[in-house]
């Protein structure tokens, strides 16, 4: 059986490259680092979705970025040469506006494990 857990590694920062707005993910497998993803939205975009500065919108994305990664993992091939090299995922903002509406939003911190099982 394998263990598998997915860890809050880098709350919200600005991806130097396309100056997108980001959060980073740890997906370990068997206590073993497996990837690293970010999983962001353009800043465009989030001042188009008019988001405050001061909400819960990140701690939202951490539980849809869990959700979008968890669907991803079981055709996921890992950047197998260099695990720390992150794999890019658009962030579903619709999704995001679904929990934020729906359910109380905990705050999440750096290492925190959003969601672990076994396959």
């Amino acid at each position: 059986m394998t263990q598998w857990r997915i860890l809050l590694a880098r709350t919200r920062f600005t991806q130097p490259v396309d100056d997108s707005v980001a959060i980073g993910l740890w997906v370990e497998r068997d206590s073993v680092r497996y990837q690293y993803f970010t999983v962001g939205v353009s800043d465009t975009q989030l001042h188009e979705e008019r988001v405050p500065e001061d909400s819960h919108f990140w701690d939202a994305a951490a539980m849809v970025a869990t959700i979008q990664i968890r669907e991803l993992l079981p055709t996921f091939t890992p950047i197998v040469d260099e695990p720390t090299f992150p794999f890019k995922v658009e962030l579903d903002l619709g999704m995001v506006d679904e929990v934020t509406k729906s359910e109380t939003i905990p705050k999440i911190a750096e290492g925190t494990t959003l969601d672990e099982w076994t396959t």
